[in-house]
């Protein structure tokens, strides 16, 4: 029994859990002896199933021991870089770094994912409304080559009694006053309408809602004036809704 357990090769962690070895039975309980393994230092030697206390196996290698719970960490492989038998490698613990990490990713994907809700949302309503003032202000741009004219038609028909016509007096012809905005501008009598004078403004422009749509003024016979149109009236501007009103 002596002879077989002195050329059995023992491996035992040392006190920062490195591997140490290999060494025989007297040579291991020599070191135990001389407090450089202690009763609960890991031990290994072919043919058990795993890593044991020292306390474990006394008997084999002559030694009187109390036994004492094996530590918590273990050597991970054996000679050859073979893993030992029983030594599962350690998987990481709650709350370690890449835990952290990923609970990180996921609440800045979900903070992302909310945040594009938030700007489709707002997109879907100041959308249509930053439409609305860009066409209400190209109107209310136009609508002051007509109002502009007022004075002139009020000069006219003051000095003369009559209706000014394009032409007449300092108002220039109807495709004088083209622009970006307006198409034309007509002065002229109303039909069907004794004594009244009108402006007609024809708008000119790329979106549909404005484009051929129609701002007409008209001057009654006390000299008030009166504002008409066939445009939707989200479109004009507060000056103009205010008339129709």
């Amino acid at each position: 029994m002596t002879t077989e357990t002195n050329i059995t090769e023992w491996y035992y962690a040392d006190a920062q859990s490195q591997q140490q070895g290999p060494l025989d039975a007297t040579s291991l309980a020599t070191a135990y002896r001389a407090g450089r393994v202690r009763a609960d230092s890991l031990v290994w030697r072919d043919g058990l199933d795993g890593w044991v206390p020292l306390a474990r196996v006394a008997g084999e290698l002559g030694v009187v021991v109390s036994p004492s719970p094996p530590p918590s960490t273990a050597p991970r492989s054996e000679p050859g870089g073979r893993r030992i038998p029983g030594i599962a490698a350690r998987a990481p613990a709650p709350g370690s770094v890449s835990s952290r990490r990923a609970a990180w990713i996921i609440v800045a994907a979900t903070l992302a994912f909310g945040a594009v809700c938030v700007l489709a949302i707002l997109a879907a309503i100041a959308l249509p409304a930053y439409r609305q003032f860009t066409l209400r202000a190209q109107v209310a741009q136009a609508a002051l080559a007509g109002t502009a004219l007022q004075a002139a038609v009020d000069d006219w028909s003051e000095s003369t009694g009559t209706c000014p016509r394009n032409g007449d007096g300092d108002i220039g012809s109807a495709a004088s006053y083209a622009n970006a905005h307006v198409r034309s501008i007509e002065v002229a009598p109303v039909e069907d309408a004794d004594g009244e004078c009108g402006i007609r403004l024809t708008l000119a422009s790329a979106q549909r809602q404005l484009a051929g749509k129609v701002l007409q003024w008209t001057r009654d016979a006390e000299g008030d004036w009166h504002v008409a149109t066939d445009l939707d009236h989200r479109y004009l501007p507060v000056s103009l809704r205010a008339a129709l009103d």
